[in-house]
């Protein structure tokens, strides 16, 4: 029987990293003026890291018999627990706050070939960051596909967007999908998508990439599409398709005989020349590019989700994927115009609002949340109150760093204007918009009647997108709907 001793021999190891004894390597990691020097082992360097073991074998000695490592483009504090990894086989990261600097050392620790380490931090970030994940689950899922090895983030990452697909089919960037992530969703039997209009998705992404579709067309469940669908969508790219596949496709679907109008060359989509009078009738047009409806162009459904648990009053967010909350657009400046005016003519007479903004030159997201229907003040303007309303700003990156900030006087919860350029007033300028919103700079954030500032300064500012959403329970919305029918 062999007894391991592996604590003990993981400390020494630790030790040894730490005093520096008989050290032969110098690695200087970080830029100036965030740099340190490492001295280490290229014994245990070259036997614990791939990525040193290449690395080492061509760089030479100096005078002082050290050879000497410069990397640049990695924090002192990852590098750091990369080397307690390589020397004591040990990491943690419950210290670590911040989901993204644990997403950076993912990312590097698969640079330097570190597999177990990788699949750890990976089963870490699953099990203990899911708010972060869904929150920037368009980023992650993207990386996750480009990276051989990040094969536990795949399937998380895989399960979450089967749920909400159109996360995926809806991004403006669609056709820059990966193949293997397309592959992932296709395979997935809980992917809640019609046939055809996967093939529709399909299609555009192999005709933007001019991409064989093999895999992809091998997934789709062909007798689930319509026959008419068929033979509108399918039968011009019958050339594509497997021989015996289309001829299994006919022997359910009679061909009406119309004609393909793609062409297609080596199995890879192109666009058609251009239909010729005696021919234009039969053939199809060009595919039109499919609607991508944003949810938002200011906030994700994470970001919904956490908003969501605020108007509850929960104390942890909701999962996105099961947010109770409909967000209806009613207003978006890009479309509708950035004034009062405008604001007013969408928004009035509504109740349960969000508004969210995006500032001007920053990365800040601000916003708030009116139970009470919008309206135009008569006269001087009026008090409108409420315990309800609150306020936020938003971090893209970590949702655990957002900002609430709920009513603290509700008698001053609002100020409706009866100035035709006031747009929306939260408290005594707690968040007040004004004139043009996007040219004037006469919006501002000012502390008054709400628990906590959202910005940094009571500058004003103008904003680069505003938007406000009606927020209705999807649960009062069905039974309202199931009343309808009766």
């Amino acid at each position: 029987m062999v007894t391991n001793f592996f604590n003990r021999l993981s400390q020494d190891f630790t030790k040894l990293l730490e005093n520096e004894y008989d050290y032969n390597v110098i690695i200087e990691i970080g830029e100036n003026p965030n740099v340190k020097l490492f001295k280490t082992h290229s014994a245990i360097l070259s036997q614990r890291c791939p990525y040193f073991l290449r690395e080492l074998d061509n760089i030479p000695k100096n005078g002082e018999n050290v050879k000497e490592i410069k990397i640049k483009q990695i924090s002192v504090e990852i590098f750091s627990k990369i080397l307690k990894y390589i020397y004591g086989g040990n990491v943690s990261l419950e210290k670590i706050e911040d989901p993204s600097e644990i997403f950076k050392l993912l990312i590097i620790s698969n640079q330097f070939g570190l597999d177990e380490l990788v699949a750890h931090v990976q089963t870490h970030l699953t099990n203990r960051h899911l708010d972060w994940i869904q929150l920037n689950i368009i980023p992650i899922h993207r990386t996750s596909f480009k990276i051989k090895n990040f094969e536990i983030l795949q399937k998380f990452c895989t399960d979450i967007v089967v749920k909400n697909p159109e996360l995926v089919f809806d991004m403006e960037d669609f056709d820059s999908v990966h193949e293997n992530a397309l592959v992932a969703l296709l395979e997935h039997d809980g992917l809640n998508v019609k046939e055809s209009v996967i093939w529709d998705y399909v299609i555009k992404w192999g005709m933007a990439n001019k991409a064989t579709l093999n895999r992809c067309l091998s997934l789709i469940r062909y007798f689930q599409i319509p026959g008419e669908d068929i033979m509108d969508k399918v039968q011009p790219y019958r050339q594509i398709l497997d021989p015996n596949v289309w001829s299994d496709i006919m022997s359910k679907f009679v061909p009406p005989g119309k004609p393909a109008a793609r062409t297609i060359s080596n199995g890879k989509l192109i666009s058609p020349a251009t239909p010729s009078p005696s021919n234009s009738n039969n053939e199809l047009s060009m595919l039109s590019p499919l609607p991508t409806p944003l949810f938002s162009n200011i906030i994700s459904k994470g970001h919904a989700a956490e908003i969501a648990s605020w108007i509850d009053r929960r104390s942890i967010s909701y999962d996105f994927a099961r947010n109770p909350y409909e967000f209806k657009l009613l207003f978006r400046g890009s479309r509708d115009g950035f004034n009062a005016k405008a604001f007013h003519s969408f928004c009035d007479n509504k109740a349960n609002t969000i508004i969210v903004l995006k500032v001007k030159g920053t990365d800040e997201i601000i916003g708030g949340y009116n139970p009470i229907p919008w309206n135009k003040g008569k006269k001087l303007g009026k008090l409108i109150k409420t315990n309800d309303s609150f306020l936020f700003s938003l971090d893209k990156e970590n949702i655990h760093n957002s900002v609430l900030s709920r009513v603290k006087d509700p008698n001053l919860a609002f100020w409706y204007s009866s100035f035709s350029t006031d747009g929306p007033n939260f408290g005594n300028n707690d968040l007040v918009m004004m004139n043009n919103f996007k040219d004037d700079k006469k919006c501002r954030c000012k502390k008054s009647v709400y628990e906590k500032p959202i910005r940094n300064t009571t500058d004003y500012f103008s904003v680069e997108e505003f938007e406000a959403f009606q927020v209705n329970n999807k649960r009062t919305l069905e039974i309202s709907r199931d009343s309808n029918l009766i």
